[in-house]
């Protein structure tokens, strides 16, 4: 028995094994990809307050009042924030974000001569800044003044009056205030109507 037990010992340890080893291939995978696995793995948890009020765990609101409260809040910082920018322009010069990013600039003031003498590039600059119906009027006098305009610039400028129906788009609303009005809305739409007492 022994001798069997030693006999097959033997005969394994003198298996010849390779001496090199080959890396397998490299796999591409996207930037995002460990965290998408991750994210396939962990269930997310229901009784957790939402992303908007995540800052600080001894603030997070409890009621329906206080949330809506708190996002109201938020938006309107967001708000004055972006009011400070536009007013005070000449304070926010350094530019940071690489790649620049426009919208976190203040708005784009545009001098009384680049509508006196209208060219191709003031059309492009004002489609840039989504002011679409002033656009539209330097269009008109560069037509006036038979200044030359490139097919391109007018068919994204006719593509702009068509998306924005001739006028200038919408302001955006902060994501929280945009949430509450549509729960707004939808709150009216279903037909209740509610009373405030004075």
């Amino acid at each position: 028995m022994l001798c069997r037990i030693f006999h097959r010992y033997a005969s394994t340890a003198t298996v010849n094994r390779p001496k090199t080893f080959t890396f397998p291939q490299r796999i591409n995978r996207s930037p995002t990809a460990i965290l998408e696995s991750l994210n396939t793995c962990v269930q997310t948890d229901g009784g957790n307050p939402a992303y908007l009020f995540m800052d600080d765990p001894f603030l997070i609101p409890t009621s329906a009042h206080e949330k809506r409260q708190l996002s109201l809040s938020k938006a309107s910082g967001k708000k004055a924030a972006r009011w400070i920018m536009d007013r005070y322009s000449d304070a926010f010069f350094h530019d940071v974000a690489v790649p620049s990013i426009p919208s976190y600039f203040p708005n784009y003031t545009f001098d009384e001569k680049e509508f006196i003498e209208p060219d191709e590039t003031t059309l492009y600059k004002l489609m840039n800044w989504n002011k679409i119906t002033k656009a539209y009027e330097i269009y008109k006098k560069c037509l006036d003044q038979k200044v030359n305009i490139s097919d391109a610039c007018k068919y994204a400028l006719f593509d702009l009056l068509c998306i924005y129906n001739s006028d200038n788009p919408m302001e955006i609303l902060p994501p929280e205030e945009d949430w509450y009005r549509r729960e707004l809305n939808e709150t009216n739409q279903s037909g209740r109507i509610y009373l405030t007492k004075k």
